[in-house]
């Protein structure tokens, strides 16, 4: 991925992170699915000071928007820090997975739609490609 002004390529310790968080799902859900983290939402097994375990969440949304849109993981370094988004390589769509699932539990909006959120995201690529096919038109 090519150096963009909203986002960098990952850097190494937030692939660490990531591993570290694709770990920590699989030993709280098994298989480590959309439906299985709604579900630990739902019953809302997830601690409100369980960072980790949130950030866990974000990287399955992250992962599944990649899976499905062909969005990448990169690094976003800002005035507020540094932290790993998904980015489409091609669009000007990034998504922080994992501080949206954070933020929510900060704001006591738990339990949310994961299949929801992930649908607006998918719209949000698909509303932009429209645009852009009608702007070049």
């Amino acid at each position: 991925m090519a150096n963009h002004p909203l986002y960098q390529p990952l850097w190494d310790d937030h692939a660490a992170l990531l591993a570290d968080r694709r770990a920590l799902l699989a030993r709280l859900i098994s298989p480590a699915s959309i439906e299985s983290a709604q579900r630990l939402l739902d019953c809302r097994t997830v601690a409100d000071d369980a960072i980790g375990d949130q950030e866990a969440i974000g990287v399955l949304i992250g992962d599944e928007l990649v899976r499905a849109a062909g969005f990448e993981w990169a690094t976003v370094d800002d005035d507020y820090g540094s932290e790993p988004v998904v980015a489409h390589p091609s669009k000007m769509a990034v998504i922080a997975s994992l501080s949206a699932v954070t933020n929510r539990f900060e704001d006591g909006d738990i339990p949310f739609d994961i299949q929801g959120f992930i649908e607006e995201a998918l719209a949000i690529i698909q509303e932009t490609e429209t645009s852009d096919r009608n702007t070049r038109e």
